[in-house]
């Protein structure tokens, strides 16, 4: 791993240890590490950077999004990507129990 990836991801980490403390869930604490760029903080797809993808990034807000997509299919993109939405994948960066976390807090939007 280069520098500036470590570098990067242990400002992550101290960000989401840091947040713990102020009573956050697990699942909010990893979304709010790895997604809130592009899904923005209410699950809207508003991010700051969704601006730049398209497609822009799904609103988890939106009832229409719900009835297109199950839990397994969901726990899928997030851990393996979905390339054709410019969506990577969180694999090597997340662990299964962050994944599950991070699912059941996208759960919160509908």
């Amino acid at each position: 791993m280069d520098k500036k990836f470590m570098g990067f991801f242990l400002v992550v980490v101290l960000l989401i240890t840091s947040l713990a403390y102020a009573g956050k869930s697990r699942g909010e604490l990893v979304y709010n590490g790895f997604c809130v760029v592009c899904h923005g903080a209410t699950g809207k797809g508003d991010g700051y950077s969704s601006n730049a993808l398209l497609p822009p990034p799904p609103d988890f807000s939106s009832k229409e999004y719900w009835v297109k997509v199950d839990p397994e299919s969901l726990r899928r993109i997030i851990a393996e990507g979905e390339p054709d939405r410019q969506m990577q994948g969180f694999t090597d960066e997340l662990s299964s129990e962050d994944i599950d976390a991070v699912l059941g807090y996208l759960f919160s939007f509908r």
